[in-house]
């Protein structure tokens, strides 16, 4: 899926706008940039995968991904495995989400080196990637998100794609 610098820039913005409102636990979403790019074709979909399903935080994660999804009328998937051991689930979901070309995708690593080689097909299909929680070993990513502690609290994006 080929698209313009515009488009890619509103995926990762709505994409980092899901992560952060599902990584602030019903705080203060942190955005930046503004929403004018897109390619006018239709919904912009955005497949999140994270490191599990069924625990609370991750809940939380889908819930506050889902409720900004709505807001902004952006279509999301939201996936993880039944437990955060099943690291060969993982990177089926994520392969997965890959081959459907989604405008972005937000990722958290059970596994910071098996993911290297699904995130750079990611990449070759400019495909842009947010980590959220865990990233994988390599930049391989245009943003992060961890969950906020009182050492590090929940910055904004930060480029780490190389030129």
């Amino acid at each position: 899926m080929k698209f313009g610098k515009k488009t890619a820039f509103a995926a990762l913005v709505a994409a980092s706008a899901l992560v952060f409102a599902g990584c602030a636990g019903g705080g203060d979403v942190i955005e930046e940039g503004s929403g004018d790019g897109g390619s006018g074709d239709g919904e912009m979909y955005i497949a999140l995968v994270s490191k599990g399903f069924q625990h609370q935080f991750w809940q939380a994660v889908k819930t506050g991904a889902q409720e900004k999804a709505d807001e902004l009328g952006v279509k999301i998937t939201f996936e993880g495995p039944a437990a955060e051991t099943e690291i060969a689930q993982q990177l089926e979901m994520l392969t997965t989400a890959i081959d459907k070309n989604p405008d972005a995708i937000a990722y958290a690593a059970l596994d910071p080196e098996a993911c290297v080689a699904p995130l750079e097909q990611a990449k070759a299909k400019d495909i842009p990637v947010v980590y959220f929680d865990a990233p994988c070993d390599r930049a391989t990513s245009d943003s992060a998100c961890r969950r906020p502690t009182a050492r590090s609290p929940v910055r904004s994006p930060q480029s780490t794609w190389p030129s």
